[in-house]
């Protein structure tokens, strides 16, 4: 005959079923932190990599030889997100040769496959988009801003 005294150290069947379920909880939630890691890192690295697309084709825009080039637009090949079309609206300031160039870029290879268009604003200094009669005439009203702002400032 067996007897059972309180000298006893066993884990009885709920205690069992009861770690498990606590190790079963606490292995699907790091399991769910590791994969919101990873996506989070390859978030990231999509970023990056458009970033890097977006600054080539900037640069692209940026170093055209001319305005008719700068407003027919274009397409680039990219590093990693196939190929980029890009289309360029200038827009004058009122300072001589200052222009606003509003740049929308489509990236037709982007990591989810789709096709993705970015708008981007530069401010440029180009003298050599300026016609010589309108920079004259934009430096004429400047002079005469800063004339006039002269004459009221305080003393």
């Amino acid at each position: 005959a067996c007897t059972i005294t309180g000298n006893d150290h066993a884990f009885t069947l709920i205690e069992v079923l009861l770690a498990l379920a606590l190790f079963a909880i606490s292995v699907v939630v790091l399991a769910s932190s590791y994969v919101n890691v990873l996506l989070g890192l390859e978030a990231v690295r999509v970023d990056r990599v458009l970033e890097q697309e977006m600054a080539f084709v900037r640069s692209a825009v940026l170093t055209a030889p001319d305005l008719e080039t700068i407003e027919e637009g274009g397409e680039l090949p990219t590093a990693e997100l196939g190929y980029a079309y890009w289309e360029a609206e200038l827009e004058p300031t009122d300072v001589a040769d200052l222009f606003i160039v509003h740049v929308s870029i489509t990236l037709e290879g982007t990591a989810r496959g789709e096709e993705r268009t970015l708008e981007d604003r530069l401010i440029v200094l180009r003298p050599s988009w300026s016609e010589p009669l309108e920079r004259e005439e934009l430096r004429a009203a400047s002079r005469e801003r800063l004339a006039e702002m002269r004459l009221n400032r305080p003393l």
